[in-house]
Order: C-alpha cells, then sequence, then structure tokens
C-alpha cells in the first residue's frame, strides 16, 4: 500500500491554469483568510424568508475574480462588465464554473458544519471551537439573525 506524506497534503496555491495564449489565467485555492471573507459576503447576501443569495453575478465577478485569480478587471463600468457577463468568452465561463466550485465548497463545509454543531450539547461545542466558544458562538448567532431580519 503507498503511504502519502503529510507534506504532500498541504494547501496547493494555484488550484487550476487555463492556457489563453501566452498569458494563461491561473485560478488559486482560497486562502483562510478569503474562505472566511467569502463565507461573509455569502451570509450578508442571503435572505432566509426566500433562500435566495441576492448578490448579483457582477459583484461576485468584482470580488471573486481579483481575489482568486491573475485577471485583472481593466474596467471601472458596469456596463461594460455586464455586457461581457451576458456573453462570456469560453475561458470566462470556466472561470466563472471554477469559481462557483469554490463558493460551493465553502457553502457545503459550513452548512456541515452548523449541522454538527447544533447536534451537539453546548460543552462539546466548547470543546470544539475552543475557550472563546460563547464569544464564536454569539458572534455566529447575531449573523445568523441578522440574516433572518
Amino acid at each position: 500500500m503507498e503511504r502519502v506524506n503529510i507534506t504532500d497534503l498541504k494547501r496547493i496555491t494555484i488550484r487550476k491554469t487555463i492556457l489563453n495564449g501566452e498569458y494563461p489565467i491561473e485560478i488559486y485555492n482560497p486562502t483562510t483568510e478569503q474562505q472566511e471573507k467569502i463565507l461573509k459576503i455569502l451570509l450578508e447576501s442571503y435572505q432566509p424568508e426566500s433562500k435566495v443569495l441576492t448578490i448579483s453575478e457582477l459583484d461576485v465577478l468584482k470580488i471573486l475574480i481579483p481575489m482568486l485569480t491573475n485577471i485583472y478587471i481593466d474596467t471601472e463600468e458596469d456596463d461594460i462588465v455586464n455586457a461581457i457577463l451576458e456573453d462570456p468568452s469560453e475561458m470566462l465561463l470556466e472561470v466563472q464554473s471554477e469559481l462557483s466550485d469554490i463558493v460551493g465548497s465553502i457553502s457545503r463545509r459550513f452548512v456541515k458544519m452548523m449541522n454538527t454543531l447544533n447536534k451537539l450539547p453546548e460543552h462539546d461545542v466548547k470543546k470544539v471551537l475552543g475557550t472563546n466558544a460563547e464569544k464564536r458562538i454569539i458572534t455566529l448567532s447575531e449573523e445568523l439573525e441578522k440574516q433572518e431580519r
């Protein structure tokens, strides 16, 4: 049986490279801080009553593309970016698909963690979250309550 070394399991910085002539597009795996920022954006844009995310495709593009790719958004004009989103190239569709996978993965991990924590007794939650468990739970609860309003 082949063994796996722990050093082989570190986070890979570049998730995918899309060949684009002389300038390949790089899609990066998000750091922990970037994952937290993405999760916060999702929580802020989620409407629990309708179970819909209210963040626009344009906003997602403006946030995630500079954060997780080497693509530079060379215009401030939303009309131009919206026109590109309405008729994207195959490469942009591939980038969007990969970014969607990243966001979906972050969302699934968060939901799974919340479901697990909700099943645990309070003292076990404190063990899982550490000594600041009450503060983290209160902060998370406040965030979720804000979304429910």
